[in-house]
């Protein structure tokens, strides 16, 4: 099963014209209704076959579902209808403070690697590290430097010329992006590293991407 992404898109924009919406909260409402479509799609071919796929996958699928899934839809629900979400089955789905055993889970890792530097990995990483890590690149090199929650979820921009050029793509599940921008600014690709770290996906908007 794979989804027409563009189309659902332009329906779900056409039907949410006549609520009392800006321009601005209806994008972000198509946006966060549609970001994970990928995770769905995933779901829905374990739902269909459970048998076929192995425990671990299984625990990893769930993972993934879970770590993405319920904030971009709390924040439709907030957008759209004025709902917030709250913990009704009394679980702390709501607690704000941080659990270890997430952080061990995700394992976001920034890394950098080029002709003339020993590869540079940290999990975890800060917005000073990040920005500390990307400002670093400003040399006569050819760098890369990939921020990755799982190996196909992740960012990745390619450095070269004195940072003349900046290639950029992304891939999240099976889907491949390049970025049309040209030569995005060193401050935009800090700030999409630093958005991608945080789980705020609207570093997703702010650049034109094409499936490869």
């Amino acid at each position: 099963m794979s989804f027409d992404v563009a189309k659902i898109k332009q329906t779900m924009t056409v039907a949410l014209s006549d609520r009392e919406l800006s321009d601005e909260a209806r994008r972000d409402v198509v946006f966060h209704m549609t970001d994970w479509l990928v995770d769905l799609e995933a779901l829905y071919r374990y739902y269909s076959e459970p048998d076929s796929v192995q425990p671990a996958a299984i625990e990893e699928l769930l993972a993934r579902f879970l770590v993405h899934v319920p904030n971009h839809v709390a924040a439709a629900a907030k957008l759209m209808v004025d709902f917030p979400v709250s913990d009704i089955f009394q679980v702390g789905a709501v607690d704000l403070s941080y659990d270890e055993r997430a952080a061990l889970l995700i394992q976001l890792k920034i890394e950098i690697w080029g002709e003339f530097r020993e590869p540079l990995n940290v999990i975890n990483p800060s917005n000073e590290q990040i920005a500390q890590m990307l400002q670093s690149l400003d040399g006569h090199e050819l760098c890369v430097a990939k921020i990755s929650l799982y190996d196909d979820y992740y960012l990745l921009v390619d450095i070269s010329d004195d940072l003349v050029e900046r290639g950029f793509e992304c891939r999240d599940g099976t889907q491949f992006y390049a970025c049309m921008n040209s030569s995005p600014a060193l401050t935009d690709v800090i700030r999409a590293f630093q958005q991608f770290a945080s789980g705020d996906r609207s570093w997703m908007r702010d650049f034109e991407w094409v499936q490869r």
